[in-house]
This record gives C-alpha cells, sequence and structure tokens, in this order.
C-alpha cells in the first residue's frame, strides 16, 4: 500500500490540514446533522443483537470489490473493472473505475477496491446500525476515529495501522462506479463513498483519539435506509 518517505512524513506530522474528497466538500460541521426515523430503524441497539449488522439491497449485490493479484501497466496504471451481476431478477452491469492514490513519495498509482476496503466499509456501517450514524445534508453517514475503527477491525482479527486504514478510506472515496440496467439505461455514477472527510495528522493519539473523521455513504445506502429495504446481517460470522 502507499507510502510516503519518513523524512516527508515527519514534516507534516504537526499540520492541521484535512483532506475533504470530493476535494471541494464541506467540513463536519458545515453540514446539517439530522436523525431521521428510517435511520432509528437501521440501528440495533439490544445487547443480544451487537453481533448483527445491516445489509442494503441493489448496493450490496454489487460486485465492487477485486479479490487477487494485479498487473499495473507502467507500475501504475490499472484498466477498469467490467462486470455483470443480477439483483431480484433484474441484470444489471457494472463499470468500476480504480482509485488514484498518490503514495509517500509523490507516485500516483491506481488501486482496486479489495478486502480490506470491504472489511473497513462493513466495520463503518456497522458503527451506524450500533447507533453512530447520522444524516448530514439528508445523505446517509458516519463519524468516527481511526482509532476507533482500527480498534474495531482488530477485534474481529483485522491488523490495519492508521496509515492502511487512511489509505483504503482514500479508495473507497475515490473508486467510481457506474451501473446500468440490462437495458443500457443508467441507474448511477457515483463513488462508492460520496464524501470523506479525514484530518492528515499522523499521530491521532496526541488528540486523545477524539479527532473526527467522517464518511457520507453511497447515495444507493442512503436510499434503502430511507426506503427501509435493508435487512440484517450477522457481522460476527460472514465469510470474508
Amino acid at each position: 500500500m502507499p507510502r510516503k518517505k519518513q523524512t516527508k512524513e515527519n514534516s507534516k506530522s504537526n499540520s492541521t490540514e484535512e483532506i475533504l474528497v470530493p476535494a471541494k466538500a464541506k467540513k463536519l460541521k458545515d453540514y446539517e446533522h439530522t436523525k431521521p426515523t428510517q435511520l432509528t430503524l437501521f440501528e440495533m441497539l439490544l445487547p443480544n443483537e451487537r453481533e448483527f449488522s445491516n445489509t442494503v439491497e441493489l448496493y450490496d449485490f454489487i460486485p465492487k470489490y477485486h479479490w487477487g493479484k494485479v498487473q499495473r501497466i507502467n507500475d501504475k496504471f490499472l484498466n477498469s473493472l467490467e462486470r455483470e451481476f443480477e439483483c431480484r431478477g433484474v441484470k444489471y452491469k457494472v463499470k468500476i473505475r480504480p482509485a488514484s492514490v498518490e503514495d509517500r513519495e509523490g507516485i500516483e498509482r491506481y488501486y482496486y477496491p479489495s478486502k480490506r476496503e470491504e472489511l473497513v466499509e462493513d466495520a463503518l456501517r456497522k458503527f451506524v446500525a450500533e447507533g453512530q450514524g447520522v444524516f448530514l445534508d439528508e445523505q446517509a453517514g458516519v463519524t468516527f476515529s481511526l482509532y476507533q475503527l482500527q480498534e474495531e477491525l482488530k477485534r474481529n482479527g483485522h491488523s490495519y495501522s492508521k496509515d492502511q486504514i487512511k489509505d483504503a478510506l482514500l479508495i473507497c472515496a475515490r473508486t467510481n462506479m457506474t451501473v446500468t440496467s440490462e437495458n443500457g439505461t443508467s441507474v448511477l455514477v457515483s463513488n462508492l463513498f460520496e464524501t470523506l472527510g479525514l484530518q492528515t495528522r499522523d499521530d491521532w493519539k496526541d488528540q486523545n483519539n477524539k479527532s473526527r473523521a467522517f464518511v457520507r455513504f453511497n447515495s444507493l445506502v442512503t436510499k434503502s435506509i430511507t426506503s427501509r429495504t435493508f435487512r440484517q446481517l450477522n457481522y460476527e460470522k460472514v465469510e470474508l
């Protein structure tokens, strides 16, 4: 995964700059925060339900993630992935354009969303199911800290550094997909995450693990929550 040289990392360790994807996205405090009834219904707060998460309809049928090795063109570029899938008897096609991420040496490379990105997104959705979700300008989202996300992944047997988690979040925010129905009608053109807000300072522990990041999920997730077309998923026992 992409990393910068130690000298560059140290030179930015005290920066208060924020990464906002898309680049002109608002900061967290600038969004309207609401918690509609549908989001409350999406949550499952009873202790005996904590091993469950929620899965949304069309979005989760899309084969978004790439498993296995990749071969980059000139060690940088990746072609788009084109896949077919079916949801409730309707056939669709999806074109996945890989994310562009600059590594710690300033070299731009392209990445498909992979197992790591799927695990990160599942953990964030679990936070929503446990009551941490919020609508930001009427779009389903979640606020969290990198430390909290790291601990949740670790609790389920997946140890990633904060830098690796940042990379995964950026890849989700920059991976674009176009979904079309069988007759060629465009259903969706969107990134996996609608918006990502992430501080760039490296040592979040100096902030007592309270520095907040936020994600606004794909619009299909919002649509599924507002229309209540979601179902329970056993988070602990899912094969990943």
